[in-house]
């Protein structure tokens, strides 16, 4: 498990906004950040979207999230 979430650090962008094309990074991406990504942050999208307002206190957050994206 370890070695999968060190393989995912290697695949971020090391700078933003991200100087290459999206399709660079999911070409090095393995299965298991899309597995992340849509099993475990997609369906709570939201409630992570309400958190950070509440933390940051910056309630315009909840606009960059509808429809699950």
């Amino acid at each position: 498990m370890t070695g999968i979430f060190l393989h995912l650090s290697r695949v971020l962008p090391h700078a933003y906004p991200v100087r290459g094309s999206v399709q660079s990074y999911l070409g090095d991406e393995i299965n298991f950040g899309r597995l992340l990504d849509f099993g475990v942050i997609i369906p709570r999208l939201r409630q992570l979207y309400e958190w950070s307002v509440h933390e940051l206190a910056a309630p315009g957050l909840l606009d960059c999230a509808r429809d699950g994206a």
